[in-house]
């Protein structure tokens, strides 16, 4: 039977509902209400619960709870958390009758993470810990995951974000709700996160691929400085250097280090706007994405520290990760991580897709479909937090397209309290020769005075020229940041500029483990020399290395073919050699008669965006090989269809001489390939 006061509460809510009272009684009345359903909830977390939640026990050895427990407080003095590979201590982990041995450490760039405050929210013992199982072992499914307090990504904000995300098709980490004991002690519900890995990969059934992450490094180095206010400058991912997550490169095949070239160099010619955003993101992928962050206000997960872009090397495109989205951060504050949203809509095909799910998600909310699935899954999960978290309400799922920005302000003047501004690469450029290339990241014009060279063995220091002497010295223009405000409260505008280098090319080639390149500077207007020292890159792309040509190109380059229908292109009966790259475009069929030869020479192939339906007979094959003579043909790079919206018809078809594509840093290993592409053969 419930207590009298929960009666009560029954009867006031009808007293209210029969309309006697005035505005301001009903709301004093209403706010009363709500403190009772708050103890109404605390009285019923007290009693067995029919949910089932997960529990986890993690044990800790003495010396190495205490390595934490001060690793945790320098943070709390410092403000923020900085963590490193010896941040590691060995534990062990168990849910249900598996134990595991693993490596942990403490996680979370703010004191939110370590029970410091943070959020409105103070307790010692809930720290979020960064968890990797011992190889060959997995819980839960996953070799790398994070526990962290459910506040620090807006309770079950994050799993409704997540399934929007999932039902569009996008990759998102495994998210849940445990309960949690540390050596013996029970420190309530804590939110499981996976890491970023191959196994996050595989459960979306996508091939290896590298994961990329804008390094952050520089905005948390200015927290160091005294003026903190600095560190925006340097939350710009137009400036920031790319860095391969959830696997150690130097351990990858050569295939996966090549992927990871070619993605660098794509994101590098994205970010300096030489290429458009729908020939380095997957379009569809990438315009849903937008789309569902600006209506669930998670442009947080987009930000600097928090992007997450796998690339995936089938399509050669990157495809945006879910992670991070932390809805409670959909208010006025920062609106510094509309920066590369803005960039990726620039691009008219990632925008018409972004359109085009604003529309359909509208009219899903509309309809009842989004409040439908969104509620049953909000209620199960409040079920589990609200045995702890019991005036957790939940999710305003009517405001959810509210959402808004922050803009932190950058002092220009303050020269000597900028971290390191200068990035110094060495590469190799299109035509294969080394050079150096030298970015200024400030708002402010960088003055490069000299470059000198030192040999590591000997420390011998000697001064180099370019090949053309006059580049020395010359001027960084400033990497500017146009701000204007609209709003006096919450509506800054911010545009981040492109960051502003120059390219030099120097009198011979030097080995980076030999020699130390450094470049010396000052920032103009300030008469302190900095040195820098050159780090081995990658160049920018200025295009995909997969072909993409229109139906009017195609024609124009293979006199053989023709246009027998709107969507129909055919290929005349007959052997043909063929020296470019046959590239059928999204939405055509390519038809093959019987008969038919195709000599492809060797650094050359079939890709097809549509479907290739291929006519042969027993007595009258087609086939598809190398150039050369009958006796001695030529490799040649084979057949890749993709993503089409009908199926392929091979009939009597043979394809000889071919090991797979290996285009530009672009490697597809099998001869003939169907990639979200259906095959009748």
């Amino acid at each position: 039977m419930l207590p009298s006061f929960f009666l009560s509460a029954i009867y006031v809510k009808a007293w209210i509902s029969t309309g006697h009272l005035t505005q301001l009684h009903k709301d004093t009345i209403q706010r009363k209400m709500g403190v009772l359903t708050h103890l109404k909830k605390q009285f019923a977390s007290y009693f067995p619960s029919s949910v089932d939640i997960p529990r986890l026990y993690i044990d800790i050895k003495f010396k190495n709870y205490q390595k934490l427990s001060q690793k945790r407080e320098e943070a709390l003095n410092r403000g923020f958390l900085t963590t490193d590979s010896d941040s590691y201590v060995p534990a062990k982990v168990r849910h249900k009758d598996k134990t595991l041995k693993v490596k942990l450490r403490l996680k979370g760039d703010m004191l939110d993470h370590l029970g410091g405050g943070g959020n409105g929210f103070k307790r010692d013992d809930k720290w979020s810990f960064r968890i990797k199982v011992r190889q060959g072992d997995a819980l839960f499914g996953m070799r790398r995951f994070s526990i962290q307090h459910p506040i620090t990504r807006d309770y079950e904000s994050e799993v409704l974000f997540f399934r929007a995300l999932e039902r569009e098709g996008i990759m998102v980490p495994r998210y849940f709700f445990v309960n949690v004991f540390v050596n013996g002690k029970d420190i309530g519900l804590m939110a499981v996160e996976e890491h970023t890995s191959k196994e996050l990969l595989e459960s979306h059934g996508r091939r290896d691929g590298p994961i990329i992450k804008f390094d952050d490094s520089l905005y948390w180095q200015s927290y160091h400085t005294p003026y903190p206010l600095l560190a925006d400058q340097f939350f710009n991912y137009k400036t920031a250097q790319l860095m391969l997550i959830g696997a150690n490169l130097e351990k990858q095949s050569e295939s996966f280090q090549s992927y990871f070239r070619t993605a660098v160099g794509l994101l590098r010619g994205f970010v300096e706007e030489k290429i458009s955003a729908a020939q380095v993101f997957d379009p569809v992928t990438t315009g849903r994405y937008l789309a569902l962050s600006k209506v669930w206000g998670a442009e947080h997960s987009l930000t600097l520290t928090n992007a997450r872009l796998y690339y995936n090397p089938l399509i050669a495109k990157f495809e945006i990760i879910g992670y991070d989205a932390n809805l409670s951060l959909a208010r006025p504050i920062f609106r510094r991580e509309d920066s590369i949203m803005v960039h990726m809509l620039q691009d008219e095909k990632i925008k018409s897709i972004y359109s085009e799910t604003l529309k359909r998600i509208d009219r899903e909310f509309k309809e009842g479909v989004t409040l439908k699935w969104a509620q049953k899954l909000q209620k199960e999960n409040l079920e589990i937090l609200q045995r702890e978290f019991f005036k957790q309400e939940g999710l305003d799922l009517n405001k959810i397209q509210e959402r808004a920005s922050k803009m932190v302000k950058l002092d220009k003047e303050l020269f000597r309290s900028y971290p390191d501004y200068l990035k110094v690469y060495y590469l190799k450029n299109h035509e294969g020769k080394y050079i150096l290339e030298i970015v200024n990241t400030l708002p402010n014009p960088v003055v490069v005075t000299s470059i000198k060279v030192v040999n590591r063995l000997t420390g011998k220091t000697q001064t180099v020229k370019p090949l053309i002497p006059s580049d020395l010295p010359f001027t960084l223009n400033k990497t500017s940041v146009d701000s204007s405000w609209t709003d006096k409260e919450t509506d800054e505008r911010v545009k981040l500029g492109t960051p502003r280098g120059k390219k030099v090319a120097l009198g011979k080639t030097y080995n980076l483990q030999e020699y130390n390149i450094q470049v010396y500077s000052n920032i103009k207007g300030d008469g302190e020399t900095r040195i820098y020292d050159a780090i081995l890159y990658h160049p920018t792309l200025n295009k995909n290395p997969v072909p993409d040509l229109s139906v009017e190109q195609v024609l124009s380059g293979f006199s053989f073919i023709t246009r027998t229908r709107p969507d129909t292109l055919s290929i005349k009966q007959g052997q043909w050699n063929i020296s470019d790259w046959l590239f059928v475009p999204p939405g055509i069929k390519l038809l093959i008669p019987r008969g038919t030869v195709l000599r492809f020479d060797s650094s050359v192939g079939l890709i097809a965006r549509g479907p290739v339906l291929i006519d042969g007979t027993i007595d009258d094959p087609v086939i598809l090989r190398g150039g050369g003579s009958e006796k001695n043909n030529n490799s040649w790079q084979g057949v890749f269809i993709s993503q089409t919206e009908e199926a392929s018809v091979w009939s009597n078809v043979f394809v000889l001489d071919t090991g797979g594509i290996s285009k530009n840093g672009w490697n597809v290993p099998a001869g003939v390939t169907f990639y979200q592409a259906e095959s009748v053969l």
